[in-house]
């Protein structure tokens, strides 16, 4: 091997990891940034906003991307999180510290629950059952008295260890965030990467093949549902803490699905790092098209023109059809991160077999051959 090629097989060893911890280090001085340019408390707000959804989305991905799974109701084990843990803290006083991990450990026994009714059937019916769980719940919520109703339950922002965070200076939730982001995305990568999530994506490919090398295949898809419902809870945990208010309009309703879905589809479905990537593109261009829009419309222009900024949504579809149609695989795809595609590959792995080569794996999960 010439001394190019150690070079570049050297460099292609560490790429990752070090563009990792460049944009990490970027992101997290990125409140200071803002802070110098007078931007502070809203720029660091949309990014707080787009750090709790990465995490909703990730733990989407686990389910779609992994086990090849669609919930149309993924929303309900959010809400469950920002419900579970502003009850506690509103109606029996518990501090956040603690109730954050019980409404994390509640939502992933009561997603266990789901997905032992929900995975008595497949395709668009096991998406249905989970949507009709999930619009439930949403009307449940909507006019029970208990729990605010309509309105919902608004609560004091927490109090870890002494400090108190404060939605008007949002640095304490800009690196709270940011750690769950990071942690999530580390235990994610871990868990796909394990001879667990092996077997997960053996199931996405041939569910029948993956049975018959001795699987069970339910028990494996209830794990995931159960651990997909748990992360998702720490997007409610997040959000309830944030924005100190849970509403079911915000946290129950099947729209919030439709978004994550739209994240990982965007970003890259099957890829750890497309659901970050996309909640930033989700969310940042609805914000970008409904806040900004306006500034890039010239005096004077025809009124097809004018309204566009009233109309921001129906450009932000456009840009979703055409990122779609660009990047078939996401922008992930697209940035030559790769999911697992061959069911010989993963079978090979899942049954320990070393007849074959073994992949080169990738820090998103997939392999590269």
């Amino acid at each position: 091997m010439s001394y190019i090629e150690r070079s570049n097989e050297l460099f292609e060893s560490v790429k990752t990891p070090y563009i990792g911890a460049a944009l990490l280090a970027l992101v997290a001085v990125f409140p200071l940034v803002a802070n110098a340019i007078g931007g502070l408390p809203f720029l660091t707000s949309i990014a707080i906003e787009m750090m709790i959804f990465a995490v909703f989305a990730m733990s989407f991905n686990l389910l779609v991307g992994y086990t090849g799974y669609v919930s149309f109701g993924h929303t309900v084990f959010l809400g469950s999180g920002a419900y579970m843990t502003a009850v506690l803290m509103k109606k029996f006083s518990v501090p956040f510290i603690a109730a954050a991990p019980a409404a994390v450990i509640g939502t992933g026994l009561f997603a266990l629950v789901v997905g032992a009714i929900a995975f008595r059937r497949s395709g668009v019916y096991f998406a249905m059952i989970t949507l009709g769980v999930a619009q439930v719940f949403y009307t449940l919520f909507q006019s029970w008295n208990y729990v605010g109703g309509d309105t919902g339950i608004i609560i004091d922002p927490p109090v870890v260890f002494g400090y108190e965070f404060n939605p008007f200076e949002p640095m304490g939730y800009y690196y709270l965030a940011l750690a769950t982001v990071v942690v999530t995305y580390l235990f994610t990568r871990y868990l796909v990467r394990s001879p667990f999530g092996h077997v997960l994506q053996a199931i996405r490919e041939n569910e029948e093949r993956a049975r018959a090398v001795g699987y069970s295949v339910r028990t494996f898809k209830l794990a995931a549902f159960s651990v997909s419902g748990g992360l998702a809870a720490v997007s409610g945990v997040l959000y309830a803490a944030y924005f100190t208010q849970v509403a079911p309009g915000s946290t129950l309703y099947w729209t919030t699905t439709g978004d994550g879905l739209f994240m990982i589809l965007i970003g890259g479905m099957g890829t750890l790092v497309g659901p970050i990537i996309g909640s930033v593109f989700v969310i940042g261009t609805q914000y970008a098209l409904s806040t900004y829009l306006v500034d890039f419309i010239p005096e004077g222009a025809p009124a097809l023109v004018a309204r566009l900024p009233e109309r921001w949504p129906l450009l932000l579809g456009l840009l979703f059809m055409l990122t779609v149609l660009r990047f078939r695989s996401g922008i992930a795809g697209g940035l030559g991160f790769s999911r697992v595609r061959s069911i010989d590959d993963v079978l090979t792995r899942v049954s320990g077999s070393a007849e074959t080569e073994e992949p080169t794996v990738k820090s998103d999960g997939g392999d590269e051959r």
